[in-house]
């Protein structure tokens, strides 16, 4: 059905060392590059070129040597690396902890600038952020060109499921080339699906694929057992495909519970790490965003007071991680309050929205108070928006999976947002999709997402789109 024959181009893994070299420059140079800007700002010197080579190749080195160490320069290569950004926080504070435990231990730590180390530390963080994904877009043009040998792809399988694999994905894209098919019959007996496994087990072993997919359904167990038990004889790595329910789901892996295996789906939220991570970005940036927005607060203050008098803020019952109630802050936009089992939502040309109160809800100035409510840990930049008591109760009875929002804690700005579905949900297929955006936030969440939201939030915040 499909034979592609193997070319051999430019290994993978020469590739890996040539990424593994580049990334090393890029940490070394953004750290020696924040020593050396942090001296001449504060001393008027570059300050000693021996002792910022000696931090920055010891902190580089051990920033690879983590990574070499959880295979990241092969998953690098062929796309196939999970949680990519969290785990790149992972490894650079790692690496910065055995820098600075070296140091410790050598009695050079007085040696080396406080201020260059802390400095350091987040431009050493963008390098490698900025490498990763640099040498990522770098290797998937270089496979697509035929530069760097995609991993060979064995299938072995029902030919619908050889060909819904095929067309599911871009190949040269993926960093992967399918180099033979080998098709099982169906609705045969046990000897011949038997026979079709010898066949596939002599050409993995004549082709040397790097990876053997099997494209049996599991309602075909006895063909998929038998599979498995064939092809784990070869050495490549063995993956079995499933499509329908798996492919909602970004990162499936296996796992135990007690002593029975299984496969992990999804996770219910995000592991202790991402949480720990998350919420001391939140606390940074809502501190920050507090201290440099104050003069602005105070503007809005005083506007709305002058406008319409006290109370400046409106505070409302809303359902935060796994459904427990916090009360919301907002600039007051409107001349009720309504917290109760019936809220109206605000509708185009509202009369109870205030003449200021229009402005600041379409630039979504309104939601500014909500940093105290992030600040206080109710709350996160960046995740699915809360929504009023009363309106949660509705739609958990219209909208598949709506609970699961709440996995997370709701956020001052989210996916949903910055796609434009804001303001009135008047009908259920407008909360449907707002919805899907938020459990496709949960189930795809990295740090880069987060930075991706807040920046395309900052671009749309004047727009309004939806919002009044």
């Amino acid at each position: 059905m499909i034979n592609v024959s193997r070319r051999w181009t430019f290994g993978t893994g020469l590739a890996a060392v040539l990424a593994l070299i580049a990334e090393f420059v890029c940490v070394a140079g953004g750290i020696m590059g924040a020593h050396f800007a942090y001296h001449e700002i504060a001393y008027g010197s570059g300050g000693s070129l021996t002792r910022i080579l000696a931090y920055a190749f010891l902190t580089a080195f051990g920033y690879i040597g983590v990574n070499l160490l959880r295979g990241g320069y092969d998953t690098q290569l062929t796309g196939s690396g999970r949680g990519g950004d969290a785990q790149v926080f992972l490894i650079w504070n790692t690496a910065f902890v055995i820098s600075l435990f070296v140091l410790f231990i050598s009695k050079t730590v007085e040696e080396q600038s406080r201020g260059g180390i802390l400095l350091s530390y987040a431009v050493g963080l963008a390098a490698a952020y900025g490498a990763r994904i640099a040498i990522g877009a770098l290797a998937r043009k270089a496979v697509q060109r035929g530069m760097v040998r995609a991993r060979s792809v064995l299938l072995v399988g029902h030919d619908t499921r050889i060909e819904a694999f095929v067309a599911a994905q871009t190949l040269q894209q993926s960093g992967i080339s399918v180099i033979d098919a080998v098709v099982l019959p169906t609705a045969a007996s046990a000897a011949d699906v038997d026979a079709a496994l010898r066949v596939a087990v002599e050409r993995a072993r004549e082709l040397e694929p790097d990876d053997i997919v099997l494209a049996i359904g599991l309602k075909d167990a006895e063909a998929l057992e038998a599979a498995v038990d064939a092809m784990a004889n070869v050495p490549a790595s063995l993956h079995v495909m499933q499509d329908g329910v798996f492919e909602r789901f970004r990162d499936i892996e296996s796992g135990r519970i007690g002593e029975v295996a299984g496969l992990v789906l999804s996770r219910q939220r995000l592991t202790a790490f991402d949480q720990a991570a998350k919420r001391l970005f939140d606390i940074v940036v809502s501190l920050v965003a507090l201290v440099l927005l104050s003069p602005l607060l105070l503007v809005i203050t005083l506007a709305i007071r002058l406008e319409s008098g006290s109370p400046v803020l409106f505070s409302q019952t809303r359902y935060g991680f796994n459904e427990e109630p916090f009360r919301i802050l907002k600039f007051r936009t409107m001349t009720v309050r309504d917290d109760g089992a019936v809220v109206r939502q605000a509708t185009l040309g509202d009369k109870r929205i205030t003449r200021l109160g229009r402005f600041l809800r379409r630039s979504s100035l309104d939601e500014l108070p909500q940093l105290v409510n992030v600040l206080a840990g109710d709350m996160s930049l960046v995740g699915p928006r809360p929504h009023a008591v009363a309106h949660n109760r509705y739609y958990e009875q219209r909208v598949a999976r709506y609970a699961r929002r709440h996995n997370v804690k709701p956020g001052i700005t989210g996916w949903a947002q910055v796609n434009g579905l804001r303001g009135e949900t008047d009908t259920d297929d407008k909360m449907a999709r707002r919805v899907a955006c938020d459990l496709y936030y949960l189930d795809n969440w990295s740090f880069r997402f987060d930075l991706k939201i807040l920046a395309l939030t900052l671009v749309t915040m004047l727009g309004g789109r939806n919002a009044y």
